[in-house]
Formats: structure tokens, sequence, C-alpha cells
């Protein structure tokens, strides 16, 4: 029987292009519906409802150390995003192929790293 964990009334501007749910509540948004260089590009939300972490799409490109304008030309979701997100089996993070690289978002605290 599934039952509401929380509620939320989310900032991007029409949805988040993926959402995410773990068993227990945890939550992540990716990027926006909209092909916009997003500050919402990862939200993650914790078992309670209360935000963990933002993160906006400047950071992700950073963190792939690869030029905007490449992780853009490569995208086939939104602006930045290759494939479809995953939740891990132990739904302790979500992997996001991006610019050719697995990005990992850790749900605990929304820490960003690279497979």
């Amino acid at each position: 029987i599934w039952r509401s964990q929380w509620r939320l009334d989310l900032p991007h501007a029409y949805r988040p292009r993926f959402a995410l749910a773990t068993p227990k509540g945890a939550a992540v948004f990716l990027d926006e519906w909209i092909n916009i260089r997003s500050p919402l590009a990862i939200m993650v939300i914790g078992p309670d409802g209360r935000g963990v972490a933002v993160t906006h799409v400047d950071a992700v490109f950073q963190l792939l150390g690869v030029p905007g304008s490449d992780v853009v030309a490569v995208a086939r979701y939104g602006v930045w995003m290759q494939a479809p997100p995953v939740l891990s089996a132990d739904h302790q993070q979500v992997e996001v192929r991006t610019a050719g690289k697995v990005l990992r978002v850790r749900l605990s605290d929304g820490a960003l790293s690279l497979a």
C-alpha cells in the first residue's frame, strides 16, 4: 500500500524533466522541462520532505571539466543529460550519463562525483 510521505510545491517553472524517489521517501528532481541552463539542474529532497541540496547546471559543467557547449551538443534530455537517470540498487545515489561520463548524485547530502 502506498501512502504519502511528504508534500512540497516545487520551484520549477513547469515541472522537473525527471523525478526519482526511494522507497523511504527521498527524491531527486533533475533539470526542468523547458530547455534552459537551470539553477534547478539537480534538487535532492530528504525522506522528511526537506531540501537537502540544489545544484545549478553550471556546477555540473564545472565538475565534468567539459565546456558547456560540448555538453549541450551531446545532450538528448534538456541541456545536459544524455540518458535518463537511474536510481542505484541500494537507493543511495542516482547516476546520470552526461558528456560521455557518469555523474553520481549522493542522496544523503546531494554531493556530486564522477563514476
